[in-house]
């Protein structure tokens, strides 16, 4: 595991120099701390803020702290400091979600859930029947 671990490091290192990047841009809501990049690699020339490589290097910055916590490997700090840098930007990726939901009128006498379905105030991303 040592052999992997400059690897490891150099890899958390790249994702958290991002993110800092990502907030020192200070973008206005939604974009809050979003870091710009590829949805998928066949798209790799547009180059947006998109929620998934977000959602995912959130996870990840987590997912590495909570190994170097509980292996106690890596710089002193790193793993408290990766798990608190993930709950923030966890924060970022969920109100940037919630700051692009186009909501709509509840109270009108169309309802746009699905027959058996709890009602929603968000447009719902397939055809309604």
């Amino acid at each position: 595991m040592d052999a992997n671990m400059d690897p490891f490091l150099r890899i958390v290192n790249y994702t958290s120099v991002l993110r800092q990047r990502a907030v020192a841009m200070s973008l206005p809501a939604p974009l809050t701390g979003m870091v710009v990049g590829p949805a998928e690699h066949d798209l790799c020339s547009w180059l947006h803020p998109y929620f998934d490589i977000n959602a995912w290097m959130a996870r990840g910055l987590r997912d590495a702290g909570l190994f170097l916590r509980e292996t106690n490997k890596g710089p002193s700090g790193l793993a408290d400091s990766l798990l608190h840098e993930a709950e923030t930007y966890y924060s970022d990726v969920i109100a940037s979600v919630e700051g692009s939901l186009i909501k709509v009128n509840t109270t009108s006498s169309t309802s746009l859930s699905r027959k058996g379905s709890t009602p929603t105030n968000y447009l719902p991303l397939w055809p309604v029947a």
